[in-house]
């Protein structure tokens, strides 16, 4: 054996010594230090590492923490019709990451079904028996200390709206997001305290896009957006609301397996905000946290004022509710991003065409607790307003000016007349800002968590939460819209409030809810069901045949003094062709929606043990008399035509969007018999479908000297076949009232004939079809070549077929659909 020196010995120990030393002062880079070498730690709720050069995001990730999830649209398409808007969100997810071996998934929880107060086993038991949703798969890129890096990339450049699905299904191609176009977008990718966003760019692709996708995009085959994605901390410490079924609020629905065995197992919450007093013993207190929105910066002035002033109107409301100033509206830093989490973002959002509005907000799904709010504004609709402006206009006056508007129209309140001055006060802008404050108050109500009320029209406006008609009158023979939209809250709109934010101690919090509710229904304030003939969009006024009443005769003044009259010097005739047209010939289009829901109507009144309201009411009968007379007014010759001084002006026009006008059977030229034929089905296919004639027979059982089914197909026929042409009439009237007859037989053989008519409805509807046949065969036209001739041979052939076999020869309506453009600018 070979000795070593002890010299090479000494040295060798020295060195090994000053090795074990050195490593002892410096350890070696742990594995979560080696793989983010080179990388900037962005600190926050959940850590993370961009690696711009690979494009790839590394996630530090803490086990089996909860917390909430979801995704906004950063960049939207731009399409009215696929609503994939700037500012629209997923709803909101309770997920965690956890461990699954050498990998780690995120999995949402499952709320539908819980044990609240139930005990551990219980929650075990339920944990066990309901799915649960694995969303994604990760590798652990490193580990040490309990930290776990994973690369979340893929999740996050992902369809995660699934848009592929959605314009499959709306037949706009077959796309694929392409992970080579698509990457983190790291401006708007950050992290905070309790948040952390990160944001990305997707890309989709087709080699067959559709129609709508081609129309927004520069290069419809390659369709690029933005998906952020928001990771949140879940709030503690608040106490859910129950939800009552007798005022309108936004709720979160669960099924609760703790409940008593003699309990309903079906639980409901409000969603709402935390709002909690500054003083809670004084009676009305500055809020701890007030509820601030901002105001997006690209909203045009004076129009932005006025959105300001209608979301501060809530202020009105909560102060009912014991609370001042709980709503704030501010105009946001340059470098807010408007996609963040913590901020409450009013959107000013533009599309390829009018469009709606949404009151968007994410909420806590255990609680209902809303945590953020990014409503969404249509840019379009001052520019329909303007459009309803210049329509009415021409029946108020011919030519008046802005000065003589100034007892006609005015400035709805201090704010707007200081908004208007900027631009100088008119008639027009005072309307335009009156109903942008009105819609804007109405978003921001959903986003505080009330859900619509149809009924407020009944009340005399007594909630924003409605979809309103312009209140239209006629003044000195003359259009008068000084009173066109309500200018603050409704009554309604305070008692929400305060059943929704009105604070309570627990042992009190349910007998003063009730006392809230048997003030509104004391004082006669209504919420209803939707199926309650009461609950209208659009409507006005205290009476379905009041209002129908009004409409008509409004209808006849502005169809007069429609035409040239409101085009701009320079402005092709074709453009009367546009919404203009419709609004005017159709002006009582909402007032036959909300007429014929009266007939065979039942009123619901969401009574409760207890309460001394009827459960039900069957319309009273005189009403819905009263409302079928005016209905059938709606089917003559002088209420659906057209004046040929306006018929010869309507020119085709090139430039027509196809949400304005729809195709005529006679191609370019204007036909005032389809318009006509439309019209007519306005009234007839809604009064006479299947279930309010079953309603009709059924409640005539019920209701002495009720409205029959009967009853209602002679009006009809009475009102169409039975009315005289006479030797005076003109062709014109004369041709409408063929349209009105055809459409009245095809409706009542649509009706005899459908597979959801009861037997008692064919039997009744049959029968009289029969003997209008017998009329029919028995009416003939001296001139044997003539269009009546004709058409009464035609009816005769048809309603011959069909009561052989009325399945077989049901007629299919021939009424082009009524155009889109409700007062809203909602599509159908």
């Amino acid at each position: 054996m070979r000795k070593i020196p002890t010299s090479v010995l000494s040295i060798a120990i020295a060195l090994l010594a000053w090795t074990v030393a050195a490593t002892a002062q410096t350890p070696s880079p742990s594995p979560v230090a080696q793989r983010t070498a080179g990388l900037q730690r962005q600190e926050g709720f959940l850590p993370f590492y961009l690696d711009s050069a690979k494009g790839r995001l590394l996630l530090e990730v803490r086990l089996n923490q909860p917390m909430l999830y979801f995704v906004t649209v950063a960049k939207g398409i731009g399409s009215v019709d696929l609503g994939v808007d700037r500012g629209a969100a997923s709803g909101s997810k309770l997920i965690q990451f956890e461990r699954n071996g050498s990998r780690v998934v995120l999995v949402e929880q499952n709320l539908r079904f819980r044990a609240d107060a139930g005990n551990t086993a219980l929650r075990q038991n339920l944990e066990d028996s309901f799915a649960s949703s694995t969303l994604a798969s990760f590798n652990i890129e490193s580990e040490d200390s309990g930290r776990l890096l994973i690369d979340v990339t893929p999740f996050i450049i992902r369809d995660a709206i699934e848009l592929e699905a959605q314009l499959r299904r709306r037949n706009e191609g077959v796309y694929k997001l392409d992970p080579a176009r698509s990457g983190i977008y790291p401006a708007r990718t950050r992290t905070f305290p309790q948040n952390t966003e990160i944001e990305a760019t997707v890309t989709y692709t087709s080699d067959n896009p559709g129609r709508l996708i081609s129309r927004v995009a520069p290069e419809p085959g390659a369709l690029t957006i933005r998906l952020h994605h928001s990771f949140v901390q879940l709030p503690e410490g608040y106490r859910p609301r129950a939800a009552d079924p007798r005022i309108g609020a936004l709720a979160l629905s669960f099924k609760n397996y703790s409940a008593p065995y003699n309990q309903g197992s079906n639980v409901q919450w409000i969603r709402r905000w935390r709002l909690e007093k500054r003083e809670p013993a004084s009676a009305v207190s500055e809020p701890k946290k007030p509820i601030v929105f901002y105001l997006d910066p690209s909203i045009p002035e004076p129009v932005r004022s006025a959105m300001r002033g209608g979301v501060l109107w809530w202020n009105h409301a909560f102060e009912a509710a014991g609370f001042r100033n709980a709503i704030q509206v501010l105009d946001p830093p340059p470098d807010m991003d408007p996609m963040d989490s913590r901020f409450n973002y009013i959107l000013w959002v533009n599309r390829d065409e009018r469009g709606f509005s949404v009151g968007g907000s994410v909420s806590d799904p255990r609680t209902g607790e809303i945590l953020v709010a990014k409503p969404r504004m249509d840019s379009h609709r001052i520019k329909t307003i303007s459009g309803y402006w210049q329509n009415y206009r021409i029946g108020a006056d011919q030519g008046f000016d802005a000065d003589g508007c100034a007892d006609f129209m005015l400035p709805y309140d201090a704010l707007l007349s200081e908004a208007a001055a900027q631009s100088g006060p008119g008639a027009e802008e005072a309307l335009v800002l009156l109903r942008q404050a009105l819609v804007t108050a109405h978003e921001v109500g959903h986003c505080l968590g009330f859900a619509h009320n149809w009924n407020s029209s009944i009340n005399d406006r007594a909630s924003v939460m409605e979809y309103p008609s312009p209140r239209v009158k006629i003044t000195n023979g003359r259009i008068d819209l000084s009173d066109a939209y309500q200018r603050d809250i409704g009554e309604y709109d305070k008692f929400a409030v305060r059943y929704a934010y009105s604070e309570f101690s627990p042992e009190r919090e349910h007998d003063g809810l009730e006392t809230i509710i048997r003030q509104m229904r004391g004082r006669g304030i209504l919420f209803t069901p939707s199926a309650d003939p009461r609950w209208n969009r659009y409507d006005d006024l205290e009476s379905p045949a009041l209002y129908l009443r009004e409409t008509l005769a409004q209808r006849r003044l502005l169809l007069d003094r429609y035409g040239s009259q409101v085009l701009r010097p320079g402005e092709p005739y074709g453009a009367l062709r546009g919404m203009g047209l419709w609004m005017t010939y159709l002006h009582h289009r909402w007032a036959i929606d909300s007429g014929v829901r009266y007939i065979g109507g039942m009123y619901d009144n969401i009574a409760v043990k207890g309460e001394s309201v009827a459960p039900t009411e069957i319309v009273p009968a005189a009403l819905q008399r009263e409302v079928l007379s005016l209905l059938m007014e709606a089917l003559q010759p002088s209420n659906i035509s057209i004046p040929e001084r306006l018929l010869a002006e309507l020119a085709p026009n090139p430039d027509a969007r196809d949400i304005e006008e729809f195709n005529m059977s006679t191609g370019d030229a204007f036909d005032h018999l389809s318009a006509a034929r439309t019209s007519c089905a306005l009234v007839l296919e809604q009064m006479l479908e299947p279930a309010r004639a079953a309603r009709l027979v059924t409640f005539a059982d019920r209701q002495p000297g009720g409205l029959t089914l009967m009853e209602v197909l002679t009006a009809v026929t009475a009102n169409t076949w039975d009315k005289s042409s006479g030797a005076n009439e003109s062709a014109m009237s004369a041709s409408l009232r063929r349209v009105a007859q055809r459409e009245a037989l095809d409706a009542m053989m649509i009706l005899g004939a459908h597979a959801q008519a009861t037997p008692e409805v064919r039997a009744v509807t049959l029968g009289h079809l029969t003997r209008l046949r017998a009329s029919i065969a028995g009416k003939h036209d001296s001139n044997l070549g003539s269009a009546r001739e004709a058409h009464l041979r035609q009816c005769e052939r048809d309603l011959t077929k069909y009561l052989e076999n009325p399945a077989a020869y049901a007629p299919k309506s021939s009424a082009l659909p009524q155009p889109a453009g409700a007062p809203l600018g909602m599509r159908p």
